[in-house]
């Protein structure tokens, strides 16, 4: 019979329709040498999952001591799903490195409505990504939702695995229900409240004014 072909992989796809299309073509490929009479060329090799490519970027950022900003490349949903599930830091090295300053090319800068004021703030990608990178294995749920008459309210809790204990802060975040913005409410709203939450873990924490102090009677 006829040499067979050479297996052919198709382009880049998502990792499980990869993993699905790799595993059909190499059985094709061993039934058509079959039938030809000639033996089955070797399988291609499976696509590295994403939690052997996450082990060697998380002890990367590990080897950094975590106080350097987030690496420059655009780190794509599946590294961010797949980071380590456990922390190797103390929550003392974990919360330092979190209230480090961040570059100034990662903030925004909004100007307010009828103030002239500009608040300096952290896009929620970001705050997700710095996250990743500072403190892999974090992990956040929405606790609660409420809608008002015109608002509606979320309660964001942000949990963070370190070498001696997990530490957790909840926030809320609060959008009106019929506004210009882009986004459906509750969406915009868990965006504020994550990000709360990850600023009373420091993360932007010093982009927050201090309170001013009570006024003294008399």
């Amino acid at each position: 019979g006829g040499a067979t072909q050479p297996l052919r992989l198709p382009r880049p796809l998502p990792l499980l329709p990869m993993l699905r299309n790799a595993a059909r073509a190499a059985r094709s490929a061993v039934v058509t040498a079959r039938r030809a009479g000639a033996p089955a060329a070797p399988p291609a090799p499976a696509p590295a999952t994403r939690r052997s490519l996450q082990s060697s970027s998380s002890a990367a950022s590990f080897n950094t001591g975590g106080l350097e900003p987030m690496p420059r490349a655009e780190l794509g949903p599946e590294w961010e799903s797949s980071v380590a599930p456990t922390c190797s830091r103390t929550v003392q090295d974990v919360l330092r490195a979190l209230h480090a300053p961040l570059p100034p090319e990662l903030l925004q800068h909004r100007r307010v409505d009828n103030t002239g004021k500009t608040l300096t703030h952290i896009p929620w990608q970001v705050v997700n990504r710095q996250l990743t990178y500072l403190a892999p294995g974090w992990c956040g749920e929405v606790k609660f939702i409420h809608y008002g008459r015109e608002s509606v309210t979320v309660t964001y809790k942000l949990s963070i695995p370190c070498a001696d204990g997990t530490i957790s802060r909840e926030s809320t975040g609060t959008k009106r229900l019929h506004s210009d913005g882009f986004g459906e409410p509750e969406q915009l709203a868990e965006q504020q409240a994550f990000c709360r939450a990850a600023a009373r873990l420091g993360l932007g924490l010093y982009l927050y004014p201090d309170p001013a102090p009570p006024k003294m009677d008399g």
